[in-house]
């Protein structure tokens, strides 16, 4: 009977922990898509709002160019993209990879690593 209740509470505790990984992998995925729709868009702004501090300091002069807008929305006319994987790497980074799919079909794979938690990730790499 101790055995039982051993394995019943060892599942329970198991399942808890795979599902606050789905959970933040969830979180990690819905940035990314946030990212990828303002990418195609040109939305410097929302783009920004998903980007680590160190990313948006890295990047700031070209998303200060206001021109950079027309040249993704240029870039990305008829574009499309999905994800294909990610992973939970710990509790507080996820990694996800984007296909992106251009007018002319060419196709682009992009890695997001991204930090935080469930409630705050930011993209800290773009690869």
């Amino acid at each position: 009977m101790k055995q039982t209740i051993t394995a019943a509470l060892l599942a329970g505790l198991i399942a808890l922990s795979s599902n606050a990984f789905a959970s933040a992998d969830r979180a990690a995925v819905a940035v990314v898509d946030s990212y990828m729709t303002a990418l195609v868009d040109g939305n410097l702004r929302a783009m920004k709002r998903q980007l680590s501090k160190r990313m948006k300091k890295e990047r700031k002069r070209v998303l200060a160019n206001t021109q950079y807008a027309n040249t993704l929305q240029r870039a990305y006319t008829g574009a499309s993209y999905e994800v294909i994987s990610s992973e939970q790497v710990s509790a507080t980074r996820a990694v996800v990879t984007v296909r992106i799919t251009l007018e002319s079909s060419d196709k682009v794979h992009v890695r997001f690593t991204l930090d935080g938690g469930p409630n705050d990730y930011t993209i800290t790499s773009e690869a």
